[in-house]
């Protein structure tokens, strides 16, 4: 029995891992290609989260692959992950928030670093969109502004000239 299981572990191994590192490498590589792509664009912040999510979204679907082979049942595991996924969206809900509204930001372009915004109260000059705080700049003082409170309230822009 023990030599049985032996021999097929070192049968599906090999294969197991050669999945598994073709799908890191296709991530990788589709990570640099987005990453390069947006190099240059004012939505590059977006670009790069775009590569990080392709990269770990090909990293999990190549390891379900590879523990597939050896005919793991994977149910309780996705199971375990589902939970875990309720558990962490709960916990991160605010900067999960932040952060899609980050992107939503860069790639609708709204407005650009180099406008004067206004919104619940805040004032300035758009220094920096990021994916969690957009960055103000006023006469005395830098201010962070979440980016869902960019999403959710009216702003007023003055176009940079």
């Amino acid at each position: 029995m023990q030599a049985d299981l032996t021999a097929i572990i070192l049968e599906k191994l090999p294969v197991a891992v050669a999945v598994f590192l073709a799908f890191i490498s296709v991530g990788v590589l589709a990570q640099k290609i987005i990453v390069w792509l947006g190099k240059h664009s004012s939505a590059h912040e977006a670009f790069l989260f775009a590569g990080q999510a392709i990269k770990f979204t090909l990293f999990a679907i190549g390891l379900m692959f590879a523990v597939n082979m050896f005919e793991v049942n994977i149910s309780a595991i996705f199971a375990g992950l589902g939970i875990t996924g309720i558990v962490l969206g709960i916990a991160l809900q605010n900067t999960l928030s932040n952060a899609v509204a980050g992107v939503l930001i860069l790639t609708s372009r709204t407005f650009k670093p180099g406008d004067h915004i206004m919104v619940s109260g805040f004032e300035g000059k758009v220094e920096e969109i990021g994916l969690r705080y957009t960055t103000l700049e006023s006469a005395e003082k830098k201010i962070l502004v979440p980016n869902s409170l960019l999403s959710t309230n009216v702003i007023t822009i003055a176009k940079s000239r």
